[in-house]
């Protein structure tokens, strides 16, 4: 059914579906937040003799995929979920539509052909859209920063080597993320840098969520699928989607093949044993905690803590 309006969504989400972030320093980013009333810093090794570090300031990328449907909009963060929240929300919409999802239509939708990407809307006029009225309930995927860090270095150093020498390592991972995020300082040998800012941005730099952190509901990650389904289902009724379609659509965390990749990923980039490595090392765990320090300040969460000299 044709709907008011629609031209105009078709039309944005398909011109902005190929826009690509430009190559830009991140002190380019907008800047939100600057402050530091603790003067909090983290202790990390360097070539020079140990240093203290502050965390990064709170800035804003300049791209957000979101997804609206009824009175819920998705605010999509990389390395929090975001592909199998981008096909759930992308089956929602179809059946809003009355679409039919055959096997042929869950195939598009399971590899993110280019009409799914229309349908859910890669655009960044949020306010044109009508995406950010107070009617609205915004949600995003909250991830450990510890976890996310090491999804970003299996994901973005390991599987696509695009870090370059920062991705020799955990530990030269941490310092090269930072030490860009920070100083525009690009890793020797990094690729698609585009990709490689967009990945490792700490979640509040994302879709408003560092401006505006109490506007949004959160939904705390998990790599126990069922567990996720529940956080997940109250929060998608307000779609206004009948509970049998929020249902099937849901039913991806458990049967997506996503979940095959990421149990072959666990078990190749050794995911516990990272962890641990992280978790042990006073550098390492430093530079992870100064990149993501207002990730756990604006939700209330407590900071792992940093192992003894």
């Amino acid at each position: 059914m044709w709907r008011p309006g629609l031209w105009l969504y078709l039309l944005l989400s398909t011109v902005t579906a190929s826009w690509k972030a430009p190559k830009i320093s991140p002190h380019r980013f907008p800047l939100v937040s600057s402050r530091n009333p603790e003067h909090i810093t983290f202790e990390v090794e360097t070539e020079d003799g140990v240093k203290l570090i502050p965390p990064l300031p709170i800035r804003k990328e300049l791209s957000c995929y979101r997804v609206k449907l009824g009175h819920l909009v998705y605010m999509s963060t990389p390395k929090c979920g975001s592909t199998q929240m981008r096909r759930i929300m992308c089956e929602l919409i179809l059946r809003d539509e009355g679409v039919e999802i055959t096997p042929e239509v869950n195939d598009d939708v399971e590899n993110s052909r280019p009409f799914c990407m229309r349908s859910q809307g890669l655009v960044q006029a949020g306010q044109l859209l009508g995406w950010n009225s107070p009617k609205n309930k915004l949600f995003f995927i909250w991830r450990d920063p510890v976890d996310r860090f090491i999804s970003q270095y299996g994901y973005i150093c390991k599987k696509h080597g695009e870090c370059g020498e920062a991705g020799e390592s955990l530990h030269t991972a941490a310092k090269g993320f930072y030490n860009y995020l920070q100083y525009g300082q690009l890793p020797k040998g990094a690729s698609n840098v585009s990709n490689f800012r967009h990945h490792i941005t700490p979640q509040s730099w994302h879709c408003d969520i560092g401006e505006q952190p109490g506007r949004f509901q959160r939904v705390e990650y998990t790599q126990n699928s069922a567990e996720l389904v529940e956080r997940l289902r109250p929060v998608l009724d307000w779609t206004g989607m009948p509970p049998e379609d929020i249902d099937a659509a849901l039913n991806r965390l458990l049967t997506s093949n996503t979940n095959e990749e990421r149990a072959a990923d666990k078990k190749v980039h050794k995911y516990d044993m990272w962890r641990e490595e992280v978790l042990k090392n006073r550098t390492t765990l430093g530079y992870v905690l100064a990149i993501n320090y207002h990730d756990y300040r604006l939700f209330q969460k407590e900071l792992p803590e940093i192992p003894p000299k």
